[in-house]
């Protein structure tokens, strides 16, 4: 059976402190309310308007989130959260935070090998998923919208009953029940009437029916994403019998037609959902990184409709990269080496050389980037040196972080016949980022920088045969069972 959503799970006071505490005040604020306007609270004094104004209030005033939190606890749900305040909680803190999470995709195959299209109902999907869970496992199921990028997501959540605690319970009581008709009982015990003997039954079960209510334990909760006309989902990260189980269960409510087979694409999980929709998702970016980015965002030329006065003095048309070409920019850095000087146009050139071939504009990814990313509107009041360091780590900062990578090149020797092999191995928060900035500090030459090393072919390891590049792709072991 699947929970109501007022079900309120036991939680520790300090747990749910933490869980609000993840969320910024007026993501809070808001939440507060909307909880308010469904459930109501159970403190009667608190009225809609009355809220609505102190709301008001401490979003206007600093260093008052914990002033609501705890108003929010002690006052207005002080036995705890529901499990729809909790779904939404973490669903805001997974959109506004979405570097906390790791995740995989699978692709969706039909009995013909072919791709299979998903098209999801919400409303349907979430039916048949509920059922199909439920004859094995508790469970509670949210969905919902992602803010900005085009996705369904689906939370659930497994619950077990804590059996051991509940037939030592039952245990104890059975126990307590012998001890209350031994013969040595006195006399004023033994000769109670059968209405309070009914009485203390049904408040003995009702207590128990309860007890049991507060003993399931909850499991971590899994998510699914649905991109739109994709064969692809992508989901939480797991390798656990509860995760598996979830997996078939979303294999079979996806179609309930036709069969089908839903294979893992990474065999490594990627950090940030937005991450993987870039990869996974429909997005052009997913098949062109690095110096090919500029395809993806339609840059590599000019409109034969747009006019000359589109592009000011930094982006001009004579300077587009489409006009100079490679010779020229080529040409430009050579005689700015052998005159020995490193003026500011030469030095300008020079690094937009090195940001066209890692993030193939010159620009960068900040512009891409603010469809996703909201810029803090008090970054003006900063200090200099944070400011300095915040816009030094976007302008390096890649489309698609890539933590860890392993390159091996292989190479013969023509005179000798003779194999040779080298692997580099790359771990931080973003790879080809930290590259880039050596780039520009000098500490590499750009024009030495081979197309693999700036991340043209995203966070994928590979071997470098003679020049050419292949993917390494781990041996998949089938789909689900």
């Amino acid at each position: 059976m699947g929970l109501q959503e007022t079900y309120i799970p036991l939680t520790t006071k300090s747990h749910r402190i933490k869980k609000l505490a993840k969320l910024p005040l007026a993501s809070l604020c808001d939440l507060v309310y909307n909880w308010f306007i469904k459930f109501g609270s159970i403190n009667e004094e608190i009225t809609k308007e009355a809220l609505l104004e102190d709301l008001k209030i401490l979003n206007q005033t600093e260093n008052t989130k914990k002033l609501l939190i705890d108003y929010v606890i002690e006052k207005m749900w002080p036995e705890g959260l529901n499990l729809y305040q909790l779904a939404q909680i973490e669903a805001c803190t997974m959109i506004l935070k979405p570097s906390s999470y790791f995740w995989n995709s699978s692709t969706a195959w039909d009995s013909n090998n072919e791709k299979y299209f998903i098209e999801i109902e919400p409303e349907k999907f979430m039916t048949n998923l509920q059922e199909d869970i439920d004859k094995l496992y508790i469970s509670t199921i949210y969905i919902f919208k992602h803010k900005s990028l085009p996705l369904i997501i689906c939370r659930i959540q497994l619950f077990d009953y804590n059996s051991s605690f509940l037939s030592s319970s039952r245990g104890n009581m059975k126990d307590s029940r012998k001890m209350d008709n031994s013969p040595n009982e006195n006399n004023d015990q033994s000769n109670l009437k059968k209405d309070d003997k009914s009485k203390d039954q049904e408040s003995t079960s009702l207590l128990l029916g309860r007890i049991s209510e507060k003993e399931y334990v909850s499991r971590k909760p899994f998510y699914v994403a649905f991109p739109m006309n994709s064969p692809t989902i992508i989901h939480s990260c797991g390798k656990d019998i509860y995760s598996k189980l979830i997996m078939q269960c979303i294999q079979r409510s996806i179609s309930t037609r036709e069969p089908i087979t839903l294979k893992q694409n990474e065999s490594i999980p990627i950090k940030s959902l937005e991450n993987i929709y870039i990869l996974q998702g429909a997005s052009r970016y997913s098949g062109a990184m690095g110096q090919w980015a500029a395809y993806a965002d339609a840059l590599f030329e000019i409109s034969p409709l747009s006019s000359y006065n589109q592009y000011n003095a930094s982006n001009t048309i004579d300077n587009h990269p489409s006009i100079v070409g490679k010779m020229g920019l080529k040409r430009t850095k050579s005689q700015s080496d052998s005159s020995g000087r490193d003026d500011y146009d030469r030095k300008k050139l020079r690094l937009e050389m090195s940001m066209l071939k890692f993030k193939g504009t010159k620009n960068g990814y900040n512009r891409i980037r603010n469809f996703y990313e909201t810029i803090p509107s008090a970054v003006n009041d900063m200090p200099r040196k944070i400011k300095d360091h915040l816009r030094d780590e976007k302008y390096y900062k890649s489309l698609i972080p890539c933590e860890r990578a392993k390159f091996t090149i292989r190479n013969t020797i023509k005179e000798t016949k003779e194999e040779i092999n080298l692997q580099f191995r790359f771990t931080g928060n973003d790879i080809f980022g930290g590259l880039h900035e050596l780039v520009d500090k000098k500490f590499i030459d750009i024009s030495r920088v081979p197309g693999w090393l700036t991340g043209e072919n995203g966070v994928s390891s590979g071997t470098i045969t003679d020049g050419d590049f292949d993917i390494d792709v781990q041996k998949k072991r089938g789909g689900l069972i």
